[in-house]
């Protein structure tokens, strides 16, 4: 694998008739650099494929979603991930979107920002906030089927308190 070359792509993974599709092309670009220190830091000599490393990162990323899932448990009433559905409609974030969550909130409750839900979140540890971040991308985008938002997060692991 030639390192100096990017080894993943953001070129065809966005749909080009989906009204956003900037927006999640945005996502896929500013993600980028993570995607290529992955794959530059995946040793490819252990006799699995490009694919079969890809698998085992997968894997385990869906378990740290899973820990981070249960430790949201209990943390976030059904008004806040409510709330937090309304700010981020249709987002798929970026690591630094992550990182801004709280910020963005902030902002999008403006003066009547009495909430304490900004500082809720700048209170997550980093497990919590990128499984926060996927359980919003979830919720949005599997409520299909006549399931609510919340019904897609609670069938995800999330618990409300």
């Amino acid at each position: 694998m030639n390192l100096t070359q990017s080894t993943v792509t953001t070129e065809n993974h966005v749909s080009a008739d989906d009204p956003f599709s900037v927006h999640r092309q945005d996502a896929l670009l500013f993600s980028q650099d993570f995607a290529d220190r992955h794959m530059q830091q995946r040793a490819l000599d252990h006799g699995l494929t490009k694919e079969g490393s890809l698998t085992l990162s997968i894997c385990r990323l869906q378990a740290l979603h899973e820990l981070g899932r249960e430790s949201l448990g209990g943390k976030l009433t059904r008004a806040e991930f409510g709330a937090l559905l309304s700010c981020f409609q249709g987002d798929i974030f970026s690591p630094a979107d992550i990182d801004d969550m709280a910020g963005t909130l902030a902002d999008d409750l403006g003066e009547e920002g009495e909430s304490l839900l900004p500082s809720k979140l700048n209170a997550l540890g980093d497990l919590e906030r990128f499984a926060l971040a996927d359980l919003l991308e979830q919720s949005w985008y599997h409520q299909c089927d006549a399931k609510s938002p919340f019904d897609v997060a609670k069938g995800l692991g999330l618990t409300f308190a």
